[in-house]
């Protein structure tokens, strides 16, 4: 690199520098996303391969936890460094293909919002993209080298991406349609060393193949047949528009030039640049056409970016080709200027669930970031409840149970039934999520059996659960089994919840409501049962929905409040109004509402459809500004639970 080329490659340097800083300080500080826990958790017990992938993502877990023992930084630390690498590699990239200026190359990565913030989670998109970028670069070096460079470093890259999730294949796809489409691809099968890195990338699929024939083909069954309806899905043809907004219009535009350029100079005869068209055409038309049929409900607008990298290695020479043309500065301006505003935004919403009070004020947003947040606080109250041994301690420290007052808390006399029947027991989680975020969060306690949720199949995890024997085959298998319950409430849609805790009462006959916490005026919802299997009665927690008013609905003055209310367990007594935690009045049970019993059809509640409640309560005290405003519904058993919690605003006078 002459002085210039290190001159220009400093700013590149420099931003590469302040991404990795705010990566590492966003992976020190971010609770654990939902599939991170799981990962780390099978990482705790290693194997070649589990129900939805093979093993990589779970190594590094475990080789980053080794240097970093429960630290949120030790379980992402290996992430962190093929981040790092992985714009490093893309300039390597583009350096061997020979383009001007490849410092653009790796600078453009870094405009991507996506490629921005990778490395900050532990997922397997991280290592899934520096193999292929390892295949890639081995790739280029064989067909410059006609057989001679590259073959090791080609095979260790698939071997690498088969190892991390099957996604890989279409990498794999990709060449092959080179290989045997073109007259220089086939050229390369007459070379020894390059069957020896078809062999070396082989020892990839070791791990895939000895999971599926051990396991009746479970971990193909879900990706490519379980979780996709295989039906029409016209809201697939709006891929592309997703990918021009996920890319960032301009960069998006150059990287689709790129291509173009790269197809024009295939067919002239340039090897490498047919290969390099190859692994951008391949992977964006299989996703396209795959996602017309297949699974959306999962985030999937990540799955292109591996077509990608090779189109940001041929950028800087598209941009050479454009100099002094009207448009080149605005496109070498708008390119990082829009990308790095995208990837700003993709981190101040991470950093945003780091920040409880700020998620406070703002906790009814569609943009909430749920699966970072609340873990700590389940774990902190779980922790409470197993360490509870003595009646009297349990009774003279309820009050200062966590969150207890501001939540309506721990129920009255359940305390000391708790301690009174042995202590902690089994743990349970009532979906794998939960429990993998309990078992990071508590270290030295593992939940030792897990419900039959259907996140668990909706994630792949059922069957991942039933080989470590801790799904609930397992622990009906362990019967009778006495412990505490933990259920994220939250994670079950609102209409399913009360069949859903029926269904715990099915499973065991004796369950009690110990707890309940609400986070950010209940956006996440954790119930904490006493369960036990031989028990002969199931306390279920009221359910109920305030109509009005609304969520930051701005009051004054007399206030209408209405709503309905039920309790499987023998009805409700009586409902009242709470605004800040206080009690300002009781509201009117027992008006018709038949519509409730539609909604939910295996309701047991005696008053139904007499349901429904209302009230008014005159605002007019409070000072302006935002109030916070629930319910607690007190059952027939006495059991009162706090509810429906919505902040609104007291106009001034």
């Amino acid at each position: 690199m002459n002085a210039s080329g290190k001159r220009d490659f400093r700013p590149v340097l420099g931003l590469l520098a302040l991404i990795v800083l705010l990566r590492a300080a966003l992976a020190l500080r971010l609770q654990l996303f939902g599939d991170e826990a799981f990962y780390w958790q099978a990482g705790r017990q290693l194997a070649l391969a589990y129900s939805d992938i093979p093993f990589v993502t779970a190594l590094l877990t475990k080789l980053g936890s080794g240097l970093l023992p429960g630290e949120y930084l030790g379980v992402r630390l290996m992430f962190l460094l093929l981040g790092l690498l992985t714009p490093l590699l893309i300039y390597r990239l583009a350096r061997e293909i020979g383009v001007g200026r490849p410092w653009l190359a790796a600078g453009a990565s870094l405009c991507m919002p996506l490629l921005a913030l990778n490395g900050v989670l532990a997922l397997p998109e991280v290592p899934l993209l520096f193999a292929a970028l390892m295949f890639i670069l081995g790739g280029v070096r064989l067909i410059q080298s006609d057989g001679g460079r590259g073959w090791l470093l080609a095979g260790l890259g698939a071997a690498l991406g088969l190892a991390t999730h099957y996604r890989f294949a279409v990498v794999i796809i990709a060449a092959g349609v080179f290989v045997l489409g073109s007259r220089d691809g086939r050229a390369l099968l007459r070379h020894s060393r390059v069957w020896i890195g078809i062999a070396i990338a082989a020892i990839g699929l070791i791990p895939i193949v000895w999971f599926n024939l051990g396991h009746e083909f479970g971990g193909l069954r879900f990706q490519f047949v379980d979780r996709h309806p295989w039906s029409f899905q016209l809201e697939g043809l709006v891929q592309p528009l997703v990918q021009f907004l996920v890319v960032t219009p301009p960069l998006f535009v150059v990287l689709m030039v790129s291509l173009v350029h790269a197809l024009k100079r295939a067919r002239r005869g340039d090897a490498v640049a047919g290969f390099l068209a190859s692994m951008a055409v391949v992977p964006l038309l299989i996703f396209f056409l795959a996602g017309l049929w297949a699974d959306l409900e999962r985030t999937s607008f990540h799955w292109p970016l591996v077509a990608y990298l090779p189109l940001l290695a041929l950028l800087p020479d598209v941009l050479d080709a454009w100099r002094g043309r009207r448009w080149y500065r605005g496109v070498l301006v708008s390119i990082p200027v829009v990308g790095l505003s995208g990837a700003a935004v993709l981190f101040a919403w991470l950093l945003t669930a780091t920040l409880p009070a700020f998620l406070e004020r703002h906790s009814t947003a569609k943009w909430f970031p749920a699966n970072f947040t609340g873990w700590q606080a389940a774990a902190d109250r779980t922790r409470y409840w197993l360490t509870e041994t003595g009646s009297d301690r349990v009774m003279a420290r309820a009050s200062a149970s966590p969150g207890a007052a501001r939540d309506g808390g721990v129920l009255e006399g359940t305390q000391a039934r708790f301690a009174a029947a042995g202590g902690d027991g089994a743990l349970l989680a009532d979906n794998f999520m939960l429990a993998a975020e309990l078992d990071f969060e508590l270290q030295d306690r593992s939940v030792d059996f897990v419900l039959d949720n259907s996140l668990n199949r909706k994630h792949g995890r059922a069957l991942q659960l039933a080989i470590w024997q801790r799904d609930e085959a397992a622990l009906r298998a362990a019967m009778p089994v006495t412990g505490l319950l933990v259920v994220e409430a939250t994670a079950v849609e609102f209409q399913d919840r009360p069949a859903w805790l029926r269904r715990i009462c099915k499973l065991f006959p004796g369950v009690e409501v110990l707890d309940e916490l609400v986070l950010y005026h209940g956006r996440k919802r954790f119930l904490f049962l006493r369960v036990h299997s031989d028990g002969k009665h199931c306390q279920l927690p009221s359910f109920a929905y305030l109509d009005e008013p609304f969520a930051g609905d701005e009051l004054e003055g007399e206030v209408v409040v209405s709503g309905w209310a039920f309790n499987d367990g023998g009805g409700i007594e009586n409902v009242e109004l709470l605004v800040d935690g206080e009690v300002v009045g009781e509201l009117e049970y027992g008006a018709a509402y038949p519509g409730v019993l539609g909604v939910f059809p295996g309701s047991t509640d005696p008053n139904h459809p007499d349901v429904g409640f209302s009230g008014r309560w005159d605002a007019s005290a409070l000072p302006a500004g935002p109030h916070e405003l629930a319910i607690r519904v007190i059952a027939a058993d006495g059991a009162g639970r706090v509810t429906e919690h919505r902040v609104i605003h007291i106009t001034g006078q």
